[in-house]
């Protein structure tokens, strides 16, 4: 799953949740891998569908990488 945080990231929409037991700076706990795609961005906000095009095309190789890798124990077996 990817999740894409809104102004104030992931932490802001957690503050909004009064009744929830998890702490802003407690985020990372919820995901297995915290990752700011456009962490040099030069603007305070950035569009959503931006976003998305960029960590698309960050993660891309990352997942062909680990595909491949998976094919190739396949045919190891």
């Amino acid at each position: 799953m990817v999740f894409f945080g809104g102004l104030e990231g992931i932490e802001g929409l957690v503050e909004l949740y009064e009744e929830s037991d998890l702490k802003p700076e407690d985020v990372h706990k919820m995901f297995d891998l915290y990752l700011n795609t456009c962490p040099e961005q030069g603007v305070r906000t950035i569009r959503t569908e931006e976003a998305i095009l960029l960590s698309m095309a960050a993660i891309l190789p990352r997942m062909r990488s680990i595909g491949a890798k998976s094919e190739q124990t396949k045919l190891n077996v």
